[in-house]
């Protein structure tokens, strides 16, 4: 592996290989810098062939991974997001993560938070949401039963020679609105006054009149 400058950062395999063979090397350790492979194969004659790969590779020391999704989220409930950072570096880091999602249901700037992570070590949180107010404020239309949006957790830190490192992962998750919605129908329909039809109200002044006439007929019988 050679760096950006050309210089050689370590060796991964040194072999003897037939003429139809192939050399397989797993890179154990990854450098903490832009690397590229460089490959050197000397012929029996002493004629030497070198190969380089175009090809710059930027690794990164961390990661992210979430589980248990993509995430249901429904109202009346908090819903616990589970996430791991993880430190590949040779060196202790604090890794600053930033959480966004599409629907702006944790804050309009996102939410922050800051860990220090031991070197090959990791380190494991929640992250809980609601959406009730979120509810609320859209005022779902009763016609719709889900909604969906996407998460992205992001992660950086900067190594002890200065180099920022990178890293993020994204995520789907669903709004179930059904429930919602049919509790809010519920609502109006127990709160709502009941008033008679039309043809109701017809009915009730033909019995008046019949009872007026009724009365009047008695009255001059006597």
């Amino acid at each position: 592996m050679i760096n950006q400058q050309d210089k050689t950062i370590s060796i991964l395999n040194t072999s003897t290989i037939t003429a139809t063979g192939s050399v397989i090397s797993p890179i154990t350790i990854i450098p903490n810098t832009n690397f590229r492979i460089l490959t050197k194969i000397q012929l029996k004659d002493g004629s030497r062939i070198q190969r380089q790969n175009n090809v710059l590779i930027s690794p990164t020391s961390i990661s992210i991974s979430i589980i248990n999704q993509p995430y249901i989220l429904t109202n009346n409930s908090t819903t616990s997001v589970t996430f791991t950072i993880y430190n590949h570096a040779q060196e202790t880091l604090i890794i600053r993560m930033c959480v966004l999602d599409t629907l702006q249901l944790i804050e309009l700037n996102g939410l922050c938070r800051e860990y220090t992570v031991a070197n090959l070590s990791s380190i494991g949180d929640t992250l809980d949401i609601t959406i009730d107010k979120w509810l609320e404020q859209n005022n779902m239309n009763d016609s719709i039963n889900t909604t969906s949006g996407s998460m992205t957790f992001a992660i950086t830190a900067i190594n002890s020679i200065g180099e920022e490192l990178k890293n993020y992962n994204k995520i789907p998750f669903y709004i179930q609105t059904r429930e919602y919605n049919s509790t809010l129908i519920e609502a109006v329909n127990e709160t709502s006054t009941t008033f008679p039809s039309k043809a109701t109200f017809i009915r009730y002044q033909y019995y008046f009149i019949f009872l007026f006439v009724l009365i009047s007929l008695c009255y001059d019988l006597y």
